[in-house]
């Protein structure tokens, strides 16, 4: 997928108010997992960066960017943040106006000046090159800086036209390795959420029954934990970087 494809494609995407379904799926299992994700960022950026007011982040393919929930009720630190959809950018930039945003290509992105955190949050599954992406992304660290990535892992999902790059734990500790990054923490986030929700979110809506949705989701939030410290059978993981 060439630029131009790309940027066309994500800004037909983004023209939804809520493409990936969290808002509306708050019971279900896009809700629950987005908001258990921010949780685990925030302990990230407060135990393992201990992030300050001065602490300069680069938020790589941002989307809507899951960082002005996790630092919703928290001094912010200064944040930049680009996506290549310039309509997701101009959506964002109203959100959160203490941000910078700007439109770039993630895979192609090189900076000029370093930053004490890179986080690329579900969006190296998206390139075609990963590897070149990561290269340019690791290269923006700041000595001793860190970058956080998350995406699917490869093991336990398919390819499709978002998702056209899938990684699993070994190609990311081989791509550490070669941009001389070391792999701090590692954290899986769920199991199997491909065989069991979509089913059950269609038995779900039809039923429109409270006392389901809400034991259903209290099911999601108990089973994404599972694989944290099991990171090989999570469907989706959270890499901490240091350089």
């Amino acid at each position: 997928m060439n630029d131009k494809s790309s940027k066309g494609f994500y800004n037909k995407i983004h023209s939804e108010n809520d493409h990936y379904g969290a808002e509306r799926n708050y019971y279900s299992w896009a809700g629950n997992f987005h908001r258990y994700r921010i949780k685990i960022f925030k302990d990230i950026f407060k135990n393992i960066v201990r992030y300050n007011e001065s602490t300069t982040i680069l938020d790589v393919g941002c989307s809507k960017t899951v960082l002005g929930e996790v630092f919703y009720d928290n001094k912010h630190p200064l944040i930049e943040a680009f996506d290549i959809s310039d309509v997701v950018i101009e959506k964002t930039k109203q959100i959160y106006p203490y941000m910078k945003f700007f439109v770039a290509d993630a895979q192609e992105f090189s900076c000029n000046d370093k930053k004490d955190v890179v986080f690329a949050g579900e969006i190296i599954e998206h390139l075609e090159y990963p590897g070149k992406a990561f290269r340019n992304w690791a290269n923006c660290v700041k000595d001793n800086g860190y970058m956080i990535m998350s995406t699917p892992n490869k093991v336990f999902n398919r390819k499709n036209k978002e998702h056209v790059s899938l990684l699993g734990m070994r190609d990311v500790k081989d791509l550490a390795e070669d941009n001389k990054l070391r792999i701090i923490k590692i954290i899986g986030i769920d199991v199997l959420n491909d065989i069991f929700d979509p089913t059950f979110g269609k038995i779900l809506n039809k039923l429109n029954s409270r006392f389901l949705y809400n034991l259903y989701s209290l099911i999601i939030k108990n089973r994404l934990k599972i694989s944290y410290n099991i990171p090989a059978i999570a469907t989706n993981i959270i890499y901490v970087f240091q350089k």
